[in-house]
């Protein structure tokens, strides 16, 4: 069975961290598993239906800050939107659409680390957060994920291309082990 996936989407909301308050939203966890349950959307409702694809997933990287006198710190969150998310067929889903599903919110986690790195190594105070330079950066790294996603589904052809899909997936999980010291601490459903 033929099946398409597409996970394009990016969320940057800069401001007060408030701890979540319902259950739209999946964060991500060594653990987690997707399941069809978690496609909780209306087919269409981001508009890729009428282009033939099987699944599209929302995820959304948002970073919060907080400060306290000179101090500024960040809250680097990657996030499954369940209402945002869905799946064109539930009855025929496969366990490879699945996978790469998965795989597309494991590659917005590496992301989502080194965000978490890039803050942690050029943002120290509140004059380096008043300088708009760092955005730059936290920009570059927005853009190389929006273009890594795309070259993920081109060279997986959407998940059926079973010995690059393989490849893919190692290579993400080698480069969340290496950035392992940015794991969040977010638990699976907090909002």
């Amino acid at each position: 069975m033929f099946s398409i996936s597409l996970m394009l989407f990016i969320k940057l909301t800069i401001g007060t961290y408030q701890p979540p308050d319902s259950c739209r939203y999946i964060y991500w966890n060594d653990d987690l598993e997707i399941g069809v349950e978690a496609f909780k959307g209306l087919t269409g409702s981001i508009p890729f239906d009428n282009e033939g694809f099987k699944a599209v997933s929302k995820t959304e990287i948002i970073i919060k800050t907080y400060s306290s006198d000179d101090t500024i710190g960040f809250k680097v969150i990657n996030r499954f939107d369940q209402e945002e998310s869905w799946i064109a067929d539930k009855t025929g889903i496969s366990s490879t659409l699945l996978s790469h599903e998965r795989f597309h919110f494991n590659i917005s986690e590496v992301y989502a680390r080194k965000i978490r790195k890039y803050l942690n190594d050029w943002v120290h105070n509140c004059e380096d957060y008043s300088s708009t330079g760092y955005m730059n950066g936290v920009n570059m790294l927005f853009e190389e994920r929006n273009k890594r996603q795309h070259k993920y589904d081109l060279e997986t052809g959407h998940g059926t291309n079973y010995e690059q899909q393989k490849k893919w997936e190692s290579t993400v999980i080698s480069e969340l082990n290496i950035l392992s010291d940015f794991k969040s601490d977010v638990g699976k459903c907090l909002e």
